[in-house]
């Protein structure tokens, strides 16, 4: 049942990203503007980043099945609406609804998971991570290789009529003792670290929520600064700096490497290395001059291992070891919002720092910066990691 979640979790990650391939057509049948073409697709972020945290607190008193199905109906619905529509406010709209769809549907499939499999949340986050990864892969290459052959209207409604069939199967298959499971009284997590709080607003709970906006930070600097450096200082094409930034979405596909990661040595360890190795890998990308293409996806792939395989994993799972049970929605929420939210309003920052000191100074300064600070955060937490045991 959790897999069938997982692989609706998969198809509303490849409605969020599908709209970027098709940018250049929709603008030009629409007579949009770039500008409006960009806001209609970080709309789809705003409506993630905004919804997140009130779909947390209304998978904590509603049915998660339902709420499950509602989501990715949204995303469905409102992708396969983005074909018929003709203004720019309209493509706004209907790219916030698929944002929020994204928050509900992932968020009741992550509360889901963790209760039914409470040994085994580090997988569930871990998995939950993979597959918006992995989806956001397959979106753009299999929405590429679809529209070669139809238009971008056929290939928006395609994707998103796929998830009508995935609605009706979570009704069938997924039962609710599975979906609306409560976590056990028996299953106790011993006081090794500070107790949960009873508050998403405690001082740890914002502490690992500033780490994860600096995360935020990081990433977007790296998108923003990094396609224009190696085009501009490295002499590259558009196509493979296309190619080299989107190669850091192979990360998420180590979530379960960065949840071992996790396990073995600790949340505090597990961050403080991985920003720091976001630090040398932002010198090492923004400093050298690479001639060779490999070295430029390579040093891609190791940030998004660091930062989406690693750091990403450890803060959502802390931020939800840090609460109670009955938080563990609403903590969620403000995770997914302050990953998300912060994406958005880091452009204007990067394109001032890019017209004051240049691509490469902005990246580096901006991506290496907020790694540093997020791991002297990082050095504030628990040195050792909350275990479950039963009692």
């Amino acid at each position: 049942m959790f897999a069938l979640l997982g692989a609706s979790c998969l198809l509303v990650s490849m409605d969020r990203r599908i709209f970027w391939v098709f940018a250049s057509g929709i603008r030009h049948d629409l007579g949009l503007t770039h500008t409006q073409v960009q806001m209609a697709s970080e709309a789809v972020q705003l409506g993630l980043g905004v919804a997140s945290l009130g779909a947390g607190y209304l998978v904590r008193i509603a049915n998660r099945k339902g709420l499950a199905i509602t989501g990715l109906l949204m995303a469905s619905l409102a992708t396969s609406a983005t074909a018929y529509v003709l203004d720019f406010q309209s493509m706004f709209a209907v790219r916030l609804v698929v944002g929020a769809g994204v928050a509900l549907h992932c968020l009741a499939i992550l509360t889901i998971g963790i209760n039914c499999f409470p040994r085994h949340r580090a997988n569930v986050v871990a998995a939950v991570i993979f597959f918006m990864g992995a989806g956001a892969l397959i979106g753009v290459n299999l929405g590429t290789i679809i529209g070669e052959v139809t238009d971008w209207q056929g290939t928006l409604i395609a994707f998103g009529l796929a998830g009508l069939p995935l609605a009706i199967a979570i009704f069938v298959f997924v039962k609710p003792w599975f979906s609306e499971a409560v976590l056990p009284q028996r299953w106790n997590i011993q006081p090794v670290q500070p107790p949960p709080a009873s508050s998403i607003w405690s001082r740890r709970v914002l502490l690992l929520g500033l780490m994860t906006v600096l995360l935020s930070l990081c990433v977007s600097s790296f998108r923003d600064n990094y396609l224009f450096h190696i085009r501009e200082e490295g002499g590259f094409s558009w196509q493979f700096g296309q190619l080299a930034v989107s190669a850091y979405g192979f990360g998420n596909l180590f979530a379960f490497y960065g949840a071992s990661v996790l396990r073995r040595y600790g949340a505090r360890s597990a961050l403080i290395a991985s920003f720091a190795l976001t630090g040398i890998l932002s010198f090492c990308i923004f400093t050298m001059s690479w001639e060779y293409t490999f070295a430029h996806v390579t040093l891609s792939i190791l940030l998004g291992i660091a930062l989406g395989g690693i750091a990403t994993v450890s803060l959502l799972l802390q931020m939800i070891d840090s609460v109670v049970a009955a938080q563990r929605p609403p903590v969620m929420g403000l995770f997914f919002t302050c990953l998300i939210t912060p994406t958005i309003l880091s452009n204007n920052l990067c394109q001032i720092a890019e017209q004051a000191m240049g691509y490469a100074v902005a990246g580096l300064v901006l991506m290496s910066g907020s790694a540093l600070i997020a791991a002297a955060l990082a050095t504030q937490l628990p040195a050792r990691q909350r275990t479950l045991r039963r009692t």
